[in-house]
């Protein structure tokens, strides 16, 4: 493996593609794909996506509901919620269905948070990929915020952090 760092190709939009769209074979490089429960964007049919949110979640029965909530409620609607299931034992897989076809399901044998992501940045359509755990929640402007800086800071900017807020 190339271990050197590289500058990352500009997206449609010029910002830098932050992942590489893969084969979709498994993180660990065994060549086991994940199991796709339902597939379906948020983004409108037809629509481009320039952000994909990744959601790794094991056992996260009593704080995904209101996650997943806080990602389709931000203000841009160019977007796409893909849940990674990381062999969860409780009702998460359960309630993630309960969002239909807002939400892209993905399970797969519990491979650690790491390789959950891994897996999401394989699947990703988005130019630019967010990252939300399952037990945290974003304003509804959190999306657009990032977006409008990324963009502000031009194709030199590809990584962006900032300040959270600890709610008990």
């Amino acid at each position: 493996a190339d271990a050197r760092l590289r500058t990352p190709p500009l997206g449609d939009a010029g910002i830098p593609l932050l992942h590489d769209r893969g084969t979709g074979a498994a993180a660990d490089g065994s060549g086991a794909a994940a199991v796709v429960v339902s597939a379906q964007p948020m983004a409108e049919q037809g629509a481009r996506v320039v952000i994909s949110c990744l959601m790794a979640a094991h056992n996260a029965a009593g704080t995904i509901a209101a996650s997943v909530e806080s990602v389709l409620r931000q203000t841009r609607s160019d977007l796409e919620l893909i849940v990674f299931d990381d062999g969860s034992t409780d009702e998460s897989i359960e309630i993630i269905a309960t969002f239909s076809t807002a939400v892209a399901l993905i399970e797969q044998q519990n491979q650690g948070q790491g390789a959950a992501i891994n897996a999401g940045i394989d699947a990703a359509s988005g130019e630019i990929i967010m990252l939300l755990d399952a037990d945290d929640c974003w304003l509804p402007h959190k999306i657009a915020t990032c977006v409008r800086e990324l963009r502000l800071r031009g194709p030199d900017c590809s990584l962006l952090h900032h300040q959270l807020t600890h709610i008990d």
